[in-house]
C-alpha cells in the first residue's frame, strides 16, 4: 500500500509540474507576442501591432483621428469605418478602427459618456451595438477619456468570435494610446 501511495504522489506532482511548465510557456508566448508587436505612431496616437497585422494612422477632412489596424492587409483610399477593407475580411479577419477627437466633441455625440481609462478593452457585452458595417459581427465602445471622444469599432469576419480572437484584439486595444 505505501507503494501505491508513493507511485500515485509521484505522479500527482509530475502533473502539477507539466501543468506549471505549460501555463509558464503559455504566459511566456504571451509576453513574447506582445514585446514582438512594432508600433504605429502618428499625429499623438499610438498602437501597437503584430507580425502578422495591417496599421495606419490619419486625421480625416474633418479633423478626427483615425486608427485602423487589421490581421490582413487594409484597402487603399478606404473610409473611416473600413468599408472595402471589410469586403476583403476572411471568416478569420479582424479590424479595429479608433476615432479619436482631439479637440472636441462632435456636435452629434453626447458629452455625458461614460469615462474610461487606458488600456482599452472590448467585452462580449459591447457585440450587436452596431450592426450596419456588413462585418458578420462588430463590438462598439464609445466612452470618454480625459474629456476627449474615443470610439472603437471591431468588426469580426465570423458571426462566432472566439475568446481566442476577442483576446488577440484586446491585446492589439491594449498598446493604444493618446497624447
Amino acid at each position: 500500500m505505501p507503494r501505491l501511495v508513493a507511485g500515485l504522489l509521484a505522479i500527482v506532482v509530475l502533473s502539477a509540474s507539466a501543468c506549471g511548465s505549460a501555463e509558464q510557456a503559455r504566459r511566456s508566448a504571451k509576453e513574447t507576442s506582445t514585446q514582438e508587436m512594432r508600433m504605429a505612431g502618428r499625429h499623438g496616437l499610438r498602437i501597437g501591432l503584430p507580425s502578422a497585422w495591417y496599421g495606419r494612422i490619419y486625421v480625416n477632412e474633418t479633423g478626427l483621428r483615425v486608427v485602423q489596424a487589421a490581421n490582413f492587409g487594409l484597402a487603399e483610399r478606404d473610409d473611416d469605418v473600413g468599408s472595402k477593407t471589410l469586403q476583403r475580411m476572411g471568416s478569420d479577419g479582424v479590424l479595429i478602427a479608433i476615432w479619436y477627437w482631439a479637440d472636441r466633441f462632435p456636435p452629434d455625440e453626447d458629452s455625458a459618456l461614460p469615462e474610461a481609462t487606458l488600456p482599452l478593452e472590448i467585452a462580449r457585452s459591447d457585440f450587436g451595438k452596431c450592426t450596419s458595417l456588413g462585418a458578420p459581427e462588430t463590438a462598439m465602445r464609445i466612452v470618454a477619456i480625459d474629456g476627449h471622444l474615443v470610439r472603437v469599432l471591431v468588426s469580426f469576419g465570423s458571426a462566432r468570435v472566439s475568446d481566442e480572437t476577442l483576446a488577440d484584439a484586446n491585446r492589439v486595444l491594449a498598446t493604444f494610446s493618446i497624447p
